[in-house]
């Protein structure tokens, strides 16, 4: 039997993790979209398709990185000062929340394991 509405609205189904950060001397949390940012997400980028590629992995991060009340940290306002921190850590964090969101090539290997696992049960 299948769900019903009510069944559906109620899930909680946002995943929240976290990720250590040792330069930053601790751990942050990266939240799975809503649909709403990630629409959000692909609008953005499909609006920059034509110019260089900027503020991916900080949009990343400001779209993914909440408290511990689940509350966005970041903003888009906070873009440049995103990318004012270390590469290798902003950009550790954005793969990390692609995989969480399923995006990218990692992301495509976890729905794939995903469908395979759901195949077998």
């Amino acid at each position: 039997m299948g769900l019903n509405r009510e069944q559906i609205l109620d899930a909680v189904d946002l995943k929240t993790v976290a990720v250590d950060i040792p330069e930053w001397g601790g751990s942050v949390n990266i939240r799975t979209f809503t649909g709403a940012v990630r629409d959000e997400f692909m609008t953005t980028m499909k609006e920059k398709q034509n110019g260089p590629v900027v503020d991916a992995s900080a949009l990343l991060v400001s779209l993914s990185v909440v408290g511990d009340d689940g509350q966005r940290l970041f903003s888009k306002a906070d873009l440049t000062t995103i990318n004012g921190k270390s590469g290798l850590v902003i950009g550790r964090l954005a793969n990390e929340i692609m995989k969480l969101n399923q995006m990218g090539p990692e992301g495509d290997k976890e729905t794939e394991k995903n469908s395979e696992k759901g195949q077998t049960e």
